[in-house]
């Protein structure tokens, strides 16, 4: 193998095979130069900086660039060498030596970014730690930037990425007048999920919620729709779940999309 071979550098290795010193057979394989994670404790450093197999030597020198102007400390977690990000994905476990919980009020840099390998619950304690469970959560003054291809397989928006797993255990209360309405008729079929009058229920229900703090953010869950008789002329549509995002709104979560190759 090469010998003057230098971070995220492809190199041939290659192995040759003599019998009765006659050369009879030799194997080559490309092998990339990755770094350890060897984490600085004192102090933290200031950049998780988190690579792959799509950043090349190019791509890395003109980040080191960058991160150098601004004098900043950088720590490397390499998802190919590590097998994963949050867990290794060969045994779903955590790793034994794990960068989760290190970079509290610290910038995590993520190009290429592979957000199947990112559990949400990470991305809410490195921004809270334990305190996202607080209906005002301590914020650490993290940030993080994670840049996706263009080819729209991914979420685009953090609130997007973060709902479906990290949405709080309990709903706010929603009483069967407040997801309602007046009809003439009741509402046809057994279910009416996409229907206007129950899209704009829900609307105006996340709405309330959000409006009741600047901070926190709500999103409507998931909905059950019946349609149930309460009154004259007044039907409820089942039931909704409100729930909250434990990411604030103030939070430094940057999700760029088309930008995987050069710092932005």
């Amino acid at each position: 193998m090469e010998y003057r071979a230098e971070l995220f550098d492809k190199c041939i290795w290659q192995a040759d095979v003599f019998l009765r010193g006659k050369f009879i057979e030799y194997a080559y394989e490309s092998v990339r130069v990755s770094p350890f994670y060897v984490p600085s404790s004192d102090p933290v450093s200031d950049v998780l900086f988190v690579t792959n197999q799509l950043i090349d030597r190019r791509q890395f020198c003109l980040w080191q660039r960058l991160l150098e102007c601004f004098n900043l400390k950088v720590d490397f977690w390499d998802t190919e060498r590590y097998h994963g990000l949050s867990t290794d994905v060969r045994t779903g476990s955590r790793h034994e030596v794990s960068w989760t919980g290190r970079y509290a009020g610290r910038f995590i840099l993520y190009p290429h970014a592979n957000v199947q390998l990112l559990h949400p619950m990470d991305i809410v304690q490195h921004f809270y730690g334990d305190s996202w469970q607080n209906e005002v959560p301590t914020d650490h003054g993290s940030s993080l930037l994670m840049l996706l291809p263009a080819d729209g397989s991914v979420p685009r928006t953090a609130f997007e990425f973060c709902r479906h797993s990290c949405v709080v255990s309990q709903p706010k209360p929603v009483t069967p007048a407040e997801y309602g309405g007046r009809h003439l008729t009741k509402p046809t079929g057994s279910s009416c999920v996409g229907k206007p009058s129950h899209l704009k229920r829900e609307k105006k229900l996340t709405q309330n919620f959000n409006n009741t703090s600047p901070f926190v953010h709500f999103l409507c869950d998931r909905t059950l729709n019946f349609e149930k008789a309460e009154g004259f002329l007044k039907y409820s549509y089942g039931q909704v779940d409100i729930r909250r995002l434990p990411l604030a709104r103030p939070a430094r979560l940057h999700i760029v999309e088309g930008a995987c190759s050069h710092p932005v």
